[in-house]
């Protein structure tokens, strides 16, 4: 992930000229040009460079990826799925039955080759 990277910022917001929008937080958050397109946050920014690495896209390998909400994983999976990357899920609200499915499949890796889990899974 060279050139990738996130920042945190001590302010949510930037002020310019009277325009008030999100303030710029890494390049695999938003865009740095003050445009409300660019700086509204967009967390698939960083999914292709991760996705269409070598060993990805031959699912050779299994990606793991973090999000704050069971919505925002749900969403992701969605994403993921619709674009033609097998992908699961696993969150707390999910029943153990459906949280041993999710990492089986995962683990195996040619049905589900990425997860994606929020922090709190158990």
């Amino acid at each position: 992930m060279v050139g990738k990277f996130a920042m945190p910022r001590l302010d949510n917001f930037e002020d310019m000229d009277g325009v008030k929008l999100p303030s710029y937080r890494g390049d695999n958050i938003n865009g740095d040009a003050f445009i409300e397109k660019d700086r509204t946050p967009d967390p698939h920014r960083l999914i292709p460079d991760v996705l269409f690495d070598k060993f990805v896209t031959t699912w050779q390998a299994l990606t793991l990826i973090f999000v704050e909400t069971k919505k925002g994983a749900n969403s992701l999976e969605y994403w993921l799925c619709s674009n033609g990357f097998p992908a699961t899920t696993i969150y707390g609200d999910r029943s153990q039955q459906e949280r041993e499915h999710a990492l089986s499949s995962f683990k195996n890796g040619r049905q589900t080759p990425i997860l994606v889990a929020t922090d709190v899974t158990t």
